[in-house]
């Protein structure tokens, strides 16, 4: 499972996801116009790359109805807008929810 802090890097096995997380910081803050998280360790994901999207622009966060993400999400994303898209899940008998949050100008 992953940490419901945004503070660490999920590990599985023996891995380490802290590489993959901090490889935005290769960019300057205010870089990009869309940064998508999906994978492992989306909560440390999104700390890292709030300040790498320009002001007016967008995070993308797949599965973000699940539990383990919205301590980043309240704590991250606050006062950013907020749209959510609910569609189907792949092989799974349910919907799920990806959230797109636009960031402050």
């Amino acid at each position: 499972m992953e940490p419901t802090s945004y503070n660490s890097c999920y590990s599985e096995q023996g891995l380490t996801f802290s590489k993959y997380v901090h490889s935005i910081n290769d960019y300057p803050d205010n870089y990009f116009d869309l940064v998508l998280v999906d994978g492992r360790a989306r909560p440390p994901c999104i700390k890292q790359a709030c300040s790498k999207v320009k002001p007016g622009k967008y995070i993308l966060l797949d599965n973000s109805d699940r539990d383990r993400y919205q301590l980043a999400i309240r704590e991250l994303l606050l006062g950013w807008k907020r749209v959510i898209y609910e569609e189907p899940t792949l092989c799974l008998p349910w919907f799920t929810q990806t959230s797109v949050w636009q960031k402050k100008v």
